[in-house]
Formats: C-alpha cells, sequence, structure tokens
C-alpha cells in the first residue's frame, strides 16, 4: 500500500511538472529589440563631404552614401508579442535611412537632387502570425521581403554596406502569406501582395508571391524567390515616365527570380545570391516605349546580377569575411542602374557581450564600360569630373539592444 501511495505521489508531482512547463511554453511573451547605427566613410579619389558616394551610372551606394564626415544610418524598434499559437510584430525605424528602409518617400528626383535620407519615421514591418500547428502559419500586413541574402537591418547583415542585388529592392510588401514546412527538408511559402515597396495598391492587381525553401543537408540552406505584378511601377524614372505616357498604364508585367543559398561548415559561412528581372508588355504603344529604352534593341527591359559571400568566425569577437557581386542594369529600369562590379571587405569585432559592433569596411566598385544611364557611368571625384571607379574605406558603429 505504502508503495502504491509513493507511486501514486510520484505521478502527481510528474504531471504537475509537465503541466507547469507547458503553461511555461505558452505564457504570453513580449520582446523589445532594435539597433542604432552611425558611420564614417572616406573616399579614395576625394570627391568631397556630403552625398557623394552614390552615382546612378555606377549603381553604388543606397544606405551609406554620405563621404567624410559622421553620419546616422537608423534606430529601429522592435516589439514581437507572442501567445501560443499567434504573434504580432510592430517594428518602426527612424532616422536618415529610413525613408529608404520603408521607401515612404522614395523618388529618382528626391535622389538626384540629393535630399533622399533627410531625416523621416516610418513602419518597416507591422505583422501578425497564426499558427496552427508547428508545420503551417499564416500571416498578414506588412512584412520583410523574401528576396534576396541580404536584410536592411546592419546589426543582422555581414557587410555593412548592402549589395546592389538588394539595394534594388524590394524592400516589403504589404499582404497575406502562408508558410508550410512539409517536412524537414522541404518548406513553401505563397502570398498575394498589394505591390513592390509601396503601402497602398496602384490597382486591383494582387501580386503573388512565392518561395521554395530545400534543406538537403547539415548546415545548407537553398531559397527559390518569386515576385510578378501587373502594372507595379516600383522602379527608375525610366520605366514612370514611359508608363505614365502610355494609354495602358497597367498594361505590363513586372517579375522578379531569385536564389538565394548559404553552406555553414564549422566556422565559415558561403553564400550566393542571384537574380533576374523584367518589365514586359503586350501593349503595342507600350512595347514600342520599353524598345525605346532599349534602343530599338528588344522591347522587355532587363536587370539582374550575382553576388557571392564569405565569412568565417576565427573568435567570439572578431571575423572577417567578403562580398563580391556583379550588377547588369544598362537601361536603368532599376532604383540606381548601371553597370557595376563590386568587391568588399569586412570585418566586424563584438564587444560589450554582443550588444557593440565595430564594423571596418574596405569597398570596391568599378564601372564596366558604358550604360544607358547617362551614357557613362557617374561619379565625382576631386576634380568634379565623372569616374568610373570608387574606393572607400569605412568603419561603422552597430549597437544592438
Amino acid at each position: 500500500m505504502l508503495n502504491k501511495t509513493l507511486v501514486l505521489i510520484a505521478l502527481f508531482f510528474i504531471s504537475h511538472s509537465i503541466q507547469s512547463q507547458t503553461d511555461s511554453l505558452n505564457k504570453p511573451k513580449l520582446v523589445v529589440s532594435g539597433y542604432l547605427d552611425a558611420y564614417y566613410n572616406v573616399a579614395f579619389n576625394s570627391p568631397g563631404a556630403g552625398a557623394k558616394l552614390w552615382g546612378p551610372g555606377l549603381g553604388a551606394r543606397a544606405f551609406d552614401i554620405n563621404n567624410n564626415q559622421f553620419s546616422l544610418g537608423a534606430i529601429q524598434g522592435k516589439l514581437d508579442y507572442t501567445n501560443h499559437q499567434f504573434e504580432v510584430v510592430a517594428d518602426v525605424v527612424a532616422g536618415p535611412n529610413a525613408s529608404l528602409i520603408t521607401l515612404a518617400s522614395f523618388t529618382s528626383n528626391t535622389y538626384a537632387g540629393g535630399t533622399l535620407g533627410g531625416g523621416a519615421f516610418g513602419i518597416k514591418q507591422l505583422y501578425g502570425v497564426w499558427k496552427p500547428n508547428d508545420k503551417l502559419s499564416f500571416t498578414i500586413g506588412q512584412f520583410g521581403t523574401h528576396i534576396g541574402y541580404e536584410v536592411v537591418e546592419p546589426s543582422i547583415n555581414y557587410n555593412y554596406s548592402l549589395s546592389n542585388l538588394f539595394n534594388n529592392g524590394p524592400f516589403f510588401h504589404t499582404g497575406l502569406k502562408m508558410n508550410y514546412a512539409a517536412s524537414d527538408k522541404f518548406g513553401f511559402m505563397i502570398g498575394l501582395v498589394n505591390t513592390w515597396d509601396n503601402f497602398d495598391d496602384n490597382n486591383g492587381f494582387k501580386d503573388p508571391i512565392v518561395q521554395l525553401s530545400f534543406f538537403p543537408a547539415k548546415g545548407l540552406s537553398i531559397y527559390l524567390n518569386a515576385i510578378t505584378g501587373k502594372g507595379d511601377k516600383a522602379g527608375s524614372a525610366t520605366i514612370a515616365n514611359a508608363v505614365s505616357s502610355s494609354t495602358h498604364p497597367d498594361g505590363f508585367t513586372s517579375t522578379l527570380f531569385d536564389l538565394t543559398a548559404s553552406y555553414v561548415v564549422g566556422k565559415a559561412t558561403f553564400g550566393i545570391n542571384a537574380a533576374t528581372g523584367s518589365f514586359s508588355t503586350s501593349a503595342s504603344d507600350l512595347k514600342a516605349k520599353f524598345k525605346a529604352i532599349t534602343g530599338g534593341k528588344k522591347d522587355s527591359p532587363t536587370y539582374g546580377g550575382i553576388a557571392g559571400y564569405f565569412n568565417i568566425a576565427p573568435s567570439s569577437t572578431f571575423s572577417i569575411g567578403a562580398r563580391v557581386e556583379q550588377y547588369n542594369d544598362y537601361y536603368g529600369v532599376r532604383y540606381l542602374g548601371g553597370n557595376n562590379t563590386s568587391l568588399t571587405f569586412t570585418s566586424t569585432i563584438t564587444l560589450a557581450n554582443g550588444s557593440l559592433l565595430l564594423k571596418p569596411e574596405l569597398r570596391l566598385d568599378s564601372g564596366t564600360g558604358d550604360n544607358h544611364v547617362g551614357g557613362h557611368v557617374d561619379l565625382y571625384n576631386g576634380n568634379g569630373k565623372t569616374s568610373a571607379t570608387q574606393q572607400t574605406l569605412g568603419l561603422a558603429t552597430i549597437f544592438k539592444f
């Protein structure tokens, strides 16, 4: 009898412990996080102080365009609330780069005029997630894009400067998506969003988005991504002007295919990103305008590129890596345009238990010959003339919380 009593008591405490652990796991949780970043760049060709490190012909920079001055990036604050089967994320950003991160006031005119990055406050992400089970989730709201190897947060990105592939967007979408993990080797995402890089839809068509995820071996991740849309005007003034003067402003299709992959082995990470995009139409007047953009060569302007990544962390406080990229937008149909070869070396020094990151970075950009955007590469040197190359050395400071 005593043995049975002891067994019952033991079972009671075990079941109570399991229930307490379950209750603890299901307990609502609120996580506050974010970052603040600042940088200082020096260009070897001495173009002067200020926003001198960009050029539509070369397609060099977007977020870190200032030379020879102390510059702020942005401050981000993120609230993440989880409660068993659902999650709510509110992600806001402020500072000089906020208008770029949210594309709240992005136009080619403000960029060409040098006023972009003057400061803004905006919503970076605002969405809710419902998780009926461990494999399936539904997300609605504004969320970061599935396109590209990189992200806008310098606290997560390895390199401080962004690749041209990622700089040319998209950055975010507003809509609905479903994620399903079919197994530990394969998953997929499908969804419908308003448009590219815009809060509001510019027509009644909803853009399909797709991602296929593969995990064939330990440390290896492969993602095939796509987005297509009808009448989406995300791009440079070249496309916007052609579309606005057409009798079929929504009679074209913009499509982007993207591949990202990473392989982690030991303390080293290898990555690749390749993308190709196009603007196509069946409307005769708009087809003629697209053909004019390409100098009469074709009626479907295209862009794309490929980037390779490598970094290694010999210790928990120091790592070093490189990115090499070839980006081609001969006809200037995306934001930055141009043909560009870029080589970037970055190291990360981690201090204050991971709360402070120092990132010294050397970047070498080169315009690969003539391009349609202005007919030449367009970076300024110390004599006020255009230059086909640009070399910069910078230091970024990132505070994480």
